[in-house]
């Protein structure tokens, strides 16, 4: 006789060494759990009991556990009796546990940041059992220093403060209790505090299409795969690797460094892997709340196998794959109407479900003319939603939206004008507004403004000007004497309190900008407080109707701005061309550090005294002795005889040449080529690595010292239009012309870059 198929109830929990290692009581409870629930001992024979059980254990095992529990060297009778297995899994589990570390790890247990007090408690509990306190003398040990730690290690001082106030009388439940108490009062007191702002909700449907590509894909991130909540069998609060109740650090996770067993990655259990949860399609986001009328659709809905019509506002929403409405409306209007089975489930944009009560057909229609198109639809009925929602599809259907939103075009506008007829054009424009377009700047109407400062404040003058590269000098002329000419600053030669540094930034066009470093000004200032509104709230302002945007831009709008006397003394700025009072401000400017555009391999290597090869060290005292004057006099006097010596010419190819060594430090030297074809020496340099700088890679090693170089030469490269870099190191060229910056993982490579 065929013995009858037999299907225990419930699911048998998973095992593995490395995820149970510390809690296997806890997999044992669960264990003992499934036994009771599937009518195993009492619907299976005796014979076949003790086989038909150890087989399911078996088949609960991880891939690794099962192969440690078959290299055991168990016979074939033992593999078939539950009791055994199990006994060897605590074994397993239990080798190398020891007390002592257990009350280590109880004692440093504290309270994380928004970590949940039940949670915090949990894990308190599970560890107290692990350090046996139950063994030093008697049972009420473990509450006592269950007690204790709560009171050392909660979080908030304000609930440690509640619990030292109850004195010696104490106990663990009312400590617990007072926990509870306080984490609610506070998750009630920053409900209160939330203002009633639009929420945000998000529905998703199972896809159609098999080989769709809606749904979204978690990142890889560790603790941050998921950007729409945690994944299935993880908590909310607790960690997403491992699935533990409460949070904790990657380095106390216990999947720190273990393969998942469902996508074979590493970092997280398989009880949490993003792959084992169905992925819905992403419908959109349905916006909730606040929302104006002038931005609703009226349509009538007509359910299937109804005459009945009923006007309904929707709100169109592009991010929407399915239309639905909220299920207070359905009972209102349409409680009549059957439901079927929602094939699908809908989330919120934070991932919780939401309930989806069914689905019902119904035809929807814009308008009362019968020229207006109409479309069957499903709707569906979800229970937190507050407004009836139109989907995408059934927008391009109504004729909301066109059949190839959102990828519509706007075609461009072809007219044929001559060059001749478009300068004609502007010159009529602009005949009417001569002072305008003139390029002229000239200040605008109405008092000089003032500066008020806060009382104390400390003027700051500069001494003499920042220095300004060779090749930008010409240009910093011409437009200090452009700016003169049109009135906008003058030369001071009378002694200021103030004065301030400037900063020449480029321009696109090969020109340059002239920024004042108002810093220290502006900490003193007292700035005026003058409302104007938002680019979002001045288009909200253009009436409906409207198909021009005319944008206009001030010509030097700061340089209008005329100053008192006061003032202007105050922005009074430094070059290397005298001092000037502006009538402008400009915002501080960092000018960028040029990158060489064109490289070449060259061996350059320079050789020291002997007695500059030993860099200070760390608690030693300095003493210049005679043989380091003899060294540095003698390097002095090489340097100064070299025939190869010139005058920097701005106008002259440049070459910057660099080496870098563990041994000898950094080096470089900076040559321009004369008309004769010979290169000569402009300038040079050299200096020590530091103790951190020795560890470097060489490629490290060879762009800090790169950077460092062209740091130094900056006042003669900086404004060029291109210099050669000549290093013995062939990657550091291409990451410094071919690499784009995302290609660079290197993040000390990237600083250097940058």
């Amino acid at each position: 006789m065929t013995p009858k198929a037999f299907k225990p109830y419930g699911t048998p929990p998973p095992f593995d060494f490395d995820e149970y290692k510390d809690s296997f009581e806890l997999w044992q409870r669960q264990w003992s759990i499934f036994m009771a629930l599937s009518t195993i001992n009492t619907s299976l024979p005796q014979t076949d009991r003790s086989s038909y059980t150890a087989n399911i254990l078996l088949s609960c095992l991880s891939k690794p556990t099962l192969r440690a529990i078959c290299s055991m060297g168990l016979s074939d009778i033992e593999l078939d009796d539950p009791d055994i297995i199990i006994s060897k899994l605590r074994e397993r589990c239990n080798a190398g546990r020891n007390c002592h570390v257990w009350r280590q790890q109880f004692a440093h247990r504290t309270q994380r940041e928004k970590e949940s007090a039940d949670g915090w408690v949990t894990e308190l509990r599970d560890l107290a059992q692990k350090c046996e306190f139950d063994s030093d003398c008697c049972d009420k040990c473990q509450d006592t220093r269950l007690l204790g730690q709560i009171i050392y290690g909660v979080h908030s001082d304000d609930v440690r403060k509640k619990l030292l106030q109850k004195g010696a009388a104490l106990e663990l439940d009312q400590a617990i209790t007072i926990l509870r108490t306080a984490e609610a009062t506070q998750l009630q007191a920053a409900h209160l505090r939330q203002s009633d702002s639009p929420s945000i909700q998000q529905v998703k449907t199972k896809s159609g299409n098999p080989n769709s590509k809606l749904a979204a894909r978690p990142s890889q991130q560790a603790s941050q795969r998921y950007s729409r909540g945690p994944p299935a069998g993880a908590p909310p609060n607790g960690c997403w690797n491992c699935g533990a109740e409460s949070f904790h650090q990657r380095s106390e996770c216990p999947a720190n460094g273990k393969e998942c067993g469902c996508c074979g990655k590493i970092g997280h259990f398989k009880k949490v892997c993003s792959k084992n949860a169905p992925k819905p399609e992403t419908a959109g986001s349905i916006i909730i709340g606040s929302i104006m009328t002038g931005e609703l659709l009226e349509a009538d809905v007509s359910p299937a196998g109804s005459d009945s019509r009923v006007t309904v506002s929707f709100l169109p929403d592009t991010g929407a794959s399915i239309d639905a409405i909220p299920h207070q409306l359905y009972e209102q209007l349409f409680c009549k109407t059957p439901l079927h089975r929602a094939p699908s489930r809908a989330i919120t944009a934070t991932g919780e479900e939401i309930k989806n009560h069914g689905t019902f057909q119904a035809t929807v229609k814009l308008g009362q003319t019968a020229n207006n198109p109409s479309s069957l639809i499903t709707m569906h009925v979800l229970k937190d939603l507050r407004q009836p929602v139109l989907s995408k599809a059934t927008q391009k259907k109504l004729g909301v939206l066109p059949l190839d939103y959102p990828y519509w075009c706007v075609q461009s506008i072809r007219i044929n004008v001559s060059p001749q007829q478009k300068a004609e054009m502007l010159k009529s424009l602009m005949a009417p507004h001569p002072l305008i377009f003139d390029g002229v700047c000239r200040p605008m109407a109405g008092p000089p403004c003032h500066f008020q400062l806060v009382e104390g404040a400390i003027p700051s003058a500069m001494r003499g000007s920042r220095p300004v590269a060779i090749p930008l000098l010409p240009k910093l002329k011409t437009e200090l004497d452009s700016l003169e000419d049109q009135l906008v600053i003058c030369k001071v030669v009378d002694p200021t309190a103030w004065v301030q540094p400037i900063v020449i930034a480029p321009k696109k066009d090969g020109g340059i900008r002239v920024c004042v470093d108002f810093t220290h000004l502006n900490n003193f200032i007292i700035r005026p407080k003058f409302e104007t509104a938002t680019p979002f709230q001045a288009v909200r302002t253009i009436p409906a109707g409207m198909k021009f945007f005319t944008v206009i831009d001030a010509f030097k709008g700061y340089h209008q701005v005329p100053l008192d006397d006061e003032s202007a003394a105050m922005t009074t700025f430094s070059t290397p061309f005298g001092r000037y009072i502006p009538y402008e401000h400009h915002r501080n400017a960092r000018v960028p550090r040029p990158l060489p555009t064109d490289g070449q391999l060259l061996a350059e290597f320079s050789s020291y005294p002997p007695a500059a090869h030993s860099p200070p060290q760390k608690d030693y005292q300095w003493e210049w002795t005679s043989h380091h004057e003899s060294s540095f006099n003698e390097a002095r006097k090489e340097l100064s005889s070299s025939a190869e010596l010139s005058f920097y010419d701005p106008a002259l190819p440049t070459a910057l040449h660099l080496d870098a060594s563990r041994l000898r430090g950094l080096g470089f030297v900076l040559r321009q080529q004369s008309l004769d074809g010979k290169w000569n020496v402009v300038q040079a340099g050299s200096r020590f690595l530091s103790d951190a700088e020795t560890r470097y890679a060489m490629i490290e090693l060879e762009c800090l010292g790169t950077a460092w170089a062209m740091q130094k030469c900056r006042q003669f490269l900086e404004g060029l239009p291109s210099f050669l870099l000549l290093t013995d190191r062939r990657p550091l060229i291409l990451i410094l012309n071919e690499y784009s910056l995302d290609k660079l993982d290197n993040p000390r490579i990237l600083r250097l870059r940058l």
